[in-house]
C-alpha cells in the first residue's frame, strides 16, 4: 500500500497520536522527538475527532499515526481499517500496552505498518521509522547495514550451513563488520557447525538488549575467521522472547554492522516472523521435495499476511539429494515465485567442513555457489540502497514543495 506524503512544509514531519491516556501519548511523543526533533505532534483522545481530521477534504495527513489499539477494544480494528483505507491511507503503527502476540498479528494482518509493545523506547522506534523511510532515523539506525534473514521451509535442508557460509563469503567480498546470529533459541546449531562453545549467548543479548554497548557486546560475541558470531544457548531458551527485546537487539546490530545474517528455526518459531518483517532480504530455503514445497507455500502465505512483500523474499533451492523430485520451473509454478539461486548437491564438501568446524571450502562447487549467492545479494542490496536514497530525496522535495 502506498501511503500519502503529508502536506506539512519545511521538512517538518507531523505525527498523530490516538490514545485516551494523555500520559502515554506524552511519553511516546518525547521518544519520537529524540528521533525527529523538528516533528509536530497532534494528540487525539477521542476517535471521532481523529476521523473528522482524516475526512477533511483538503487537510494535510500526518507522516504516521500511532494508535493505542488496546484502549479501543470494541472499535480499534474499525479505526485501523479507516486509517489505512486506500482512499487516503496513513501509515498506522499500533502500540500495545500489554504483551499479546495474537493481537499484534491481527493488527499486522489488518494493515498496520508496525506493531509496538509497551514499555516503548527509542531503540524500538528506530527500525519502525526507518522502514517508513524517515531519513533522520534511517541514517542513525541502519547506516550501510544489511539484514538477511534465513528461513528454512523445513528442518535439515541446510539453512544453518547457508547462514554460516553466506556470512563468511560476504567477508571475502570486502565487507569488514559482519555478524552471524543464531536466533534459533530452541535448537540452534551454529555452535556445533563451527565448533564454538558459548560462554554467553543470544539469551543474554536479548535480556540486556535495551542497554547494550560496545564493551558488553564484546563479551557476548565470539569471532570466527573475521566474522562475529552470536550463538544460541546450549540449552533451549524456555522464556518467551518479547518483541521489544528482538527489536532493540536488531536496532543495535544495524548500527554496528555492515551486514548481519540471522539464522532462524523457521517462520513459525518466535521471533522469526518479526525478524522477517525487519529484514532487507528473506532467504526462503527449501529442498526440491513434496514436504518442503508444501511448507514453503505455507511460509509464503504467512509472510504475505505479515506484510512482507514477495519482492523481499528470495527463493533458494538446496539440492539435498542427487535426484530432485521437482524441477526449478515446477517449483516456481507451484509457489508463484522465481527461484533466486540453486545450491548444488555436495555431501563431501559439507562433511569435510563439519569435521573441521569451518565454512565449506571456497574451491568446492558448493563453496563457489555460496560465493555467487553472496555476490548476488550484495549487488541487490546496493541497488536497493540507491533506490531508497532516491525515494528519500523525492520525499524531502515533496515536503518542501507543498
Amino acid at each position: 500500500m502506498a501511503f500519502r506524503l503529508s502536506g506539512h512544509k519545511h521538512d517538518q514531519r507531523c505525527f498523530w497520536l490516538l490514545s485516551p491516556d494523555n500520559g502515554s501519548s506524552t511519553e511516546l511523543a518525547a521518544l519520537l522527538k529524540q528521533l525527529e526533533p523538528q516533528a509536530e505532534f497532534r494528540h487525539f483522545s477521542d476517535p471521532k475527532a481523529l476521523l473528522a481530521a482524516t475526512n477533511a477534504a483538503d487537510g494535510p495527513l500526518p507522516e504516521a499515526c500511532f494508535l493505542d489499539i488496546c484502549a479501543f477494544p470494541s472499535d480499534g480494528f474499525t479505526l485501523l481499517a479507516h486509517l489505512t483505507s486506500p482512499a487516503r491511507p496513513i501509515a498506522t503503527i499500533t502500540w500495545l500496552t500489554r504483551q499479546d502476540h495474537s493481537l499484534a498479528l491481527q493488527c499486522l494482518r489488518q494493515g498496520a505498518a508496525a506493531c509496538l509493545v509497551s514499555p516503548l523506547d527509542v531503540d524500538q522506534l528506530k527500525p519502525v521509522l526507518a522502514r517508513l523511510g524517515f531519513s533522520g532515523s534511517t541514517a542513525e539506525n541502519t547506516g550501510s547495514g544489511n539484514l538477511i534473514c534465513v528461513l528454512p521451509a523445513q528442518g535439515s535442508c541446510g539453512a544453518t550451513l547457508l547462514a554460516v557460509n553466506l556470512a563468511h563469503q560476504a567477508l571475502r567480498s570486502g565487507l569488514r563488520r559482519l555478524l552471524l546470529v543464531d536466533f534459533d533459541t530452541l535448537a540452534g546449531t551454529i555452535g556445533f557447525v563451527l565448533k564454538l562453545k558459548p560462554h554467553y549467548s543470544i539469551a543474554e543479548a536479548l535480556a540486556h538488549a535495551a542497554k547494550l554497548d560496545a564493551d558488553l557486546w564484546k563479551g557476548l560475541v565470539v569471532n570466527h575467521r573475521g566474522v562475529d558470531v552470536l550463538l544460541a544457548p546450549e540449552n533451549p531458551l524456555e522464556n518467551e522472547i518479547e518483541a521489544t527485546q528482538a527489536l532493540a537487539l536488531v536496532a543495535f546490530i544495524r548500527r554496528n554492522y555492515e551486514m548481519c545474517v540471522l539464522d532462524t528455526g523457521g517462520v513459525f518459531v518466535l521471533p522469526a516472523a518479526e525478524l522477517a518483517r525487519l529484514a532487507d532480504s528473506v532467504l526462503l530455503l527449501l529442498a526440491p521435495e513434496i514436504g518442503s514445497l508444501y511448507n514453503a507455500r505455507k511460509t509464503l502465505t504467512y509472510l504475505s499476511g505479515l506484510g512482507v512483500p514477495a519482492t523481499r523474499v528470495q527463493l533458494i533451492i538446496s539440492q539435498t539429494r542427487r535426484q530432485a523430485a521437482f524441477k526449478p520451473e515446477e517449483i516456481e509454478k507451484a509457489l508463484g515465485l522465481g527461484v533466486f539461486h540453486i545450491l548444488p548437491h555436495a555431501p563431501q564438501a559439507i562433511e569435510d567442513a563439519l569435521l573441521e568446524g569451518r565454512p565449506v571450502a571456497a574451491s568446492s562447487t558448493l563453496g563457489q555457489s555460496y560465493r555467487e549467492l553472496a555476490d548476488k545479494l550484495l549487488n541487490q542490496s546496493s541497488r536497493l540502497a540507491k533506490a531508497s536514497a532516491i525515494f528519500c530525496n523525492l520525499r524531502s522535495l515533496f515536503n518542501r514543495s507543498f
